[in-house]
């Protein structure tokens, strides 16, 4: 995906089934992390496994997305859409 220079927006970089979900939405949430152990700080953060299961399932549900493309997901009036912000 590219940033759009001078109206704004974002325009695809490739065709929609070059882009995959988990990827994306990987992208968009930045990788948080599903639990924040620091705020307010945990007592149990040093010996807990909690987090590291966590993260392990949350690669998971990326993993699990990324059998699907943007193109999977759109229905024919998103792929025109999506197809209109190409920027080729």
């Amino acid at each position: 995906m590219l940033k759009g220079e001078e109206e704004g927006g974002l325009y695809l970089a490739d065709k929609p089934e070059m882009y995959k979900i988990g990827d994306l939405i990987r992208l968009l949430e930045m990788e948080e992390e599903l639990v924040g152990c620091d705020t307010p700080p945990c007592i149990l953060a040093d010996s807990c496994g909690f987090k590291s299961v966590l993260k392990s399932a949350l690669f998971a549900f990326y993993d699990y997305l990324n059998q699907y493309t943007l193109k999977d997901i759109s229905k024919p009036k998103v792929t025109r859409a999506l197809d209109s912000l190409i920027k080729g």
